[in-house]
């Protein structure tokens, strides 16, 4: 039984990696046919969609906290999720897959030497 669950483990944590991989390679195939701001509108309302359901329990125990920091949260969204994304696929028009991944794998160290 702990190997079954090992092994669930490892695969749920191995999805987002994927996941942020083939958004890249996915906004490559597209950038001549969808723009960028549509490319991450729909991105989006497919998480929304999928998360909702997963979320939704813990969104209704803490509605109270969620409206008191709505526009803070709408905020956060717009600056670092829509930006972001809109951003990347913009990017894709200009450079290739391999190129976008080096520069977004570095952007934690580019975040901290900023900081620092």
């Amino acid at each position: 039984m702990n190997i079954d669950r090992s092994v669930k483990a490892y695969f749920i944590a191995s999805l987002p990696p994927l996941f942020w991989s083939g958004n890249f390679l996915i906004s490559r195939v597209l950038r001549d046919d969808v723009p960028p701001l549509q490319m991450s509108f729909w991105r989006w309302v497919c998480a929304f969609i999928i998360l909702l359901f997963i979320c939704l329990p813990k969104i209704k125990q803490h509605k109270d906290k969620i409206k008191q920091e709505l526009k803070f949260l709408v905020l956060l969204g717009l600056l670092g999720v829509t930006s972001y994304n809109c951003l990347i696929y913009s990017a894709m028009h200009y450079t290739t897959v391999t190129n976008a991944s080096i520069i977004n794998s570095a952007m934690p160290v580019v975040t901290f030497l900023f900081v620092v």
